[in-house]
């Protein structure tokens, strides 16, 4: 029997999620407890998680099982690259970028970049430094907007990026992250500054484009690039361009001159944090 059905919504889209016993229930709210539930929009697809005879986890898309015998971080990312990617399929009415993107106040700072670029390290160390998490890895702009709605969910910590985080977190202790096959599951709530409490990250105005490459040993170096160069970059970020009018060009054209667009090359935090919250106290 079904314990409890959450449906995620996000970017024009949703999916349900069935829990059917307490743990799956758990693994789900501890994945999306940064997410508002239900919506208005019909799922367009139902997943289904629970425990399974052998006593690992069993998850389900739609009747077709996707994965069974899972440890909890198996089931875990499992729940996450599903559900992420097929609300990414679905996605409608605007801009979804491969993105990381975290709010000083109610302005937000859009980080797109690749995988590997060292998006998830900065996201983790602004927070750290006061800022508001709001995605390490998806955001949806709708049409015409500047507003940021995010895939809010865990940090997805990779291998690689255990290094650079690791005077914020202990990746040994139990509480601090769920290994998953990527590497590790950090909640934001961890790394999250105490005067955010546990509000839930809501959407926020987009000011910033901020290009992150993270280079080991670097000095910040933070430098303002053309509007023709950050439309060059927010298409090799761009995810749903074939659901797009032109395949996108047009909004990508518009956000680039709408925001003010810088290409960071960091290897440490120190000094990037200010200048990045005083960029955006100097938007309008």
């Amino acid at each position: 029997m079904t314990a409890a059905t959450r449906v995620l919504t996000f970017g024009g889209n949703a999916v349900s999620i069935a829990c059917a016993d307490a743990e799956s229930a758990a693994i789900v709210a501890e994945l999306y407890d940064g997410m508002p539930a239900g919506g208005v929009l019909a799922p367009r697809m139902a997943f289904t998680l629970a425990r399974d005879l052998a006593g690992g986890f069993v998850l389900t898309r739609d009747g077709t099982v996707v994965c069974r015998d899972a440890c909890r971080g198996t089931a875990a990312g499992m729940v996450l690259e599903e559900s992420a990617y097929h609300l990414a399929d679905g996605s409608r009415g605007g801009m979804l970028l491969h993105a990381a993107s975290v709010a000083h106040g109610d302005r937000a700072v859009l980080l797109p970049a690749p995988t590997g670029a060292g998006k998830t390290t900065l996201a983790a160390w602004l927070v750290h430094r006061g800022f508001r998490y709001l995605t390490d890895e998806m955001v949806f702009v709708p049409c015409g907007s500047t507003r940021v709605e995010a895939l809010a969910r865990p940090l997805v910590v990779k291998p690689a990026g255990r290094a650079p985080l690791a005077t914020l977190l202990d990746f040994d202790a139990c509480l601090a992250a769920t290994r998953c096959p990527d590497g590790f599951l950090v909640r934001p709530a961890l790394l999250r500054h105490s005067a955010h409490g546990g509000a839930l990250p809501g959407p926020a105005e987009g000011r910033l484009l901020v290009f992150p490459t993270y280079c080991a040993g670097a000095a910040g170096d933070l430098r303002p690039i053309s509007a023709a160069r950050a439309a060059m970059l927010l298409i090799a970020a761009l995810v749903n361009a074939r659901s797009l009018p032109g395949h996108g060009f047009a909004e990508v054209a518009r956000l680039a001159r709408a925001l003010p667009a810088y290409a960071l090359t960091y290897g440490a935090i120190d000094g990037i944090d200010e200048r990045l919250a005083a960029l955006l106290e100097g938007t309008s």
